[in-house]
């Protein structure tokens, strides 16, 4: 069976959370027999066979993309859907740049998969600001996405909701982000090591992550920042204001696989977006015995439920909540034995079987229940 895996971009060149989540399920289906192929943006074309799964890459266009966003990408997409003439194709991180698989699979013998990625996906709203064209091409288009999907996959409880408030529509599986279990030695030394671990988007709040820091000079603690950084004004300020804090250094983008060791080897992980699909951190660190401390993000209240962290609201309770952890050994070491035991259980690979069962079913048939 041939499953084509559509994305803005590839793993390779963009480190992303829904990137190396195909990436887990591309290899894992690659390993079971199926044939991959992968469609992405790229800086240019490329069609190249790597590790037995075939890419393509169709160039991006800045131009089209302003004016009429991912849409720009139609006819691309849609003549290579016809060259490739995938079973399935699967799409994940939704826009526009899937429409042309709604048009193809509807006709053809060919079922569509749709995999949320983040809240906004199922969120009923539009963006102002420069793009507005493209957005209100993005909105209408999302609206018509969501309903022509054959199957969709929801990473949580609480994006099923949503999709069913504002899409009028029920996921056919709810299945959570996975990953491999831990290869490093987790080896945790008497100084606490606070880990932020994003991009410097806006929306993923690195400033927030740098006060918090400055608010926690007066305890022995380090903290760490890891990501790749925008290269623009904004980072030259946060990168500016690092350097003033002595208990804070920046990373910049590391692999995955450093990522984790630096995780085996840290206390306590933070997150400070404003909002997030089913961050990719969090499994990552629970595998790792290390609680999570959370500002904004909590799917389905994972973790006030399981007591594997803290879900703060404010930057003054994160405060509040870091120091407990720091100061109280035994509490952060109970909930980062629980955070392993539950994630170890709950986010293996084995996890993937469940869309194995899915590509199983016929195209119209549904799932009775989650």
């Amino acid at each position: 069976m041939k499953i084509l895996f559509l994305l803005h971009s590839y793993y390779k060149y963009n480190q992303g959370g829904a990137e190396l989540q195909i990436k887990y399920i591309a290899e894992y289906l690659n390993k079971k027999g199926f044939e991959i192929h992968y469609l992405f943006l790229y800086k240019e074309e490329i069609d190249v066979i790597e590790n037995n799964i075939h890419l393509y890459s169709i160039k991006k266009s800045v131009i089209g993309e302003k004016l009429l966003g991912k849409l720009c990408y139609y006819n691309k997409v849609l003549d290579k859907l016809n060259q490739i003439n995938p079973n399935i194709v699967y799409h994940r991180n939704l826009s526009t740049f899937a429409l042309p698989v709604v048009k193809y699979c509807n006709n053809n013998n060919c079922k569509s998969f749709l995999h949320l990625a983040h809240i906004q996906d199922v969120e009923d709203s539009l963006k102002l600001n420069k793009r507005i064209v493209a957005n209100i091409l993005d909105k209408y288009g999302r609206r018509t996405i969501l309903t022509k999907f054959d199957k969709v996959i929801a990473q949580a409880e609480y994006q099923d909701i949503l999709l069913k408030e504002n899409f009028k529509r029920k996921a056919d599986l709810i299945l959570p982000n996975m990953h491999p279990y831990p290869k490093e030695k987790i080896f945790k030394n008497e100084k606490i090591k606070v880990l932020w671990i994003a991009n410097f988007k806006s929306w993923k709040q690195p400033e927030k992550f740098i006060e918090l820091a400055n608010k926690c000079q007066d305890v022995d603690v380090e903290f760490i920042m890891i990501g790749r950084d925008s290269n623009d004004e904004q980072s030259r300020i946060l990168k500016k204001d690092i350097s003033k804090l002595n208990n804070l250094t920046y990373i910049g983008e590391i692999s995955v696989d450093e990522v984790n060791q630096y995780l085996s080897n840290s206390h306590i992980f933070v997150n400070t977006s404003l909002s997030e699909g089913f961050p990719n951190t969090f499994i990552q660190s629970w595998m790792r015995e290390v609680p999570v401390v959370s500002l904004h993000v909590n799917p389905d209240n994972i973790l006030t439920i399981n007591n594997i962290g803290f879900y703060s609201k404010t930057l003054i309770q994160m405060i509040k909540d870091i120091k407990l952890l720091i100061e109280d050994n035994q509490l952060r070491k109970t909930m980062g034995k629980n955070a392993k035991k539950i994630s170890m259980r709950r986010y293996s690979l084995q996890n993937i079987d469940d869309i194995i069962k899915l590509i199983k079913m016929k195209k119209n048939e549904k799932i009775t229940n989650n």
